[in-house]
């Protein structure tokens, strides 16, 4: 399955056999000849979220919807060094990892595919009416 990345800029998506990616490269620059932002790569589930976040000010560096394939529906969201969040949305918790700050699932469908699906869907689902009802944050 190919990877997908955002432009933070003008709000494009790719799939990475759209782009020539050198795999040393920390930074991936926009290939849209009349864009300078930069590439992020997201899950598909989280795509709008990532960029509603991005959009206010919330400025994330990674990002994961879950896993179906391997029975792991864990879902989180890794912010910029110095973001904050005014609050969280059910079913998920505020985890500091050094400067930055990460939202993260919490989880309850102890490995039955058909729960760890509806899982993943349903936190994809919460976190975007999460990110529309979060204020501009002004950094």
């Amino acid at each position: 399955m190919s990877k997908k990345y955002l432009c933070l800029e003008c709000g494009e998506i790719y799939n990475s056999e759209q782009l020539n990616l050198n795999p040393f490269l920390e930074d991936i620059l926009c290939p849209k000849s009349s864009c300078s932002g930069y590439l992020i790569e997201v899950d598909e589930l989280l795509i709008p979220t990532i960029k509603l976040l991005n959009d206010k000010g919330y400025i994330t560096n990674y990002c994961c919807s879950g896993h179906y394939s391997n029975h792991s529906p864990r879902c989180y969201i890794l912010f910029a060094e110095g973001i904050d969040i005014p609050n969280t949305p059910k079913r998920f918790k505020k985890v500091k990892l050094g400067d930055c700050l990460s939202l993260e699932s919490l989880y309850s469908s102890k490995g039955k595919s058909y729960r760890d699906f509806y899982e993943i869907c349903d936190n994809a689902k919460t976190l975007l009416k999460w990110a529309i009802s979060l204020p501009d944050n002004n950094i």
